[in-house]
């Protein structure tokens, strides 16, 4: 049985190691080729909000209260414009033990031994 065992963790957080990019940033295949959402018309807040977007598209009622908006290449996605394209920044990641940030040497080892003493159980 293992008691109080140490919780070892190599984290990358979203805040300090991604930045939000642009569509073109990431080459999102919306941007690049276009695209296209199909709703049925009863979505009446989002049919409003593409609308009201300011985005370059053509709408197209189609059978069975579908409407199909495509939209243009060379503007941001949705998912761009909410800002969930994320680009990796190459840090080095954070090496944690028990919630406490150590130096990446100080954490093989602990780790090592840990693991070592789970071994030998």
């Amino acid at each position: 049985m293992i008691r109080n065992a140490d919780h070892w963790r190599i984290v990358r957080p979203i805040s300090t190691h991604f930045q939000t990019v642009s569509c073109a940033e990431v080459n999102c295949p919306n941007y690049q080729n276009g695209f296209q959402i199909i709703l049925p018309t009863t979505m009446i807040v989002q049919i409003i909000a593409i609308r009201e977007s300011r985005m370059q598209y053509t709408e197209e009622e189609m059978e069975g209260g579908l409407i199909r908006f495509v939209f243009a290449p060379g503007q941001e996605c949705f998912e761009g414009q909410a800002g969930n394209h994320q680009s990796n920044l190459e840090r080095e990641p954070i090496f944690k033990k028990n919630g406490i940030i150590q130096e990446v040497n100080q954490w093989q080892d602990g780790i090592g031994e840990s693991l070592y003493r789970l071994g030998r159980q």
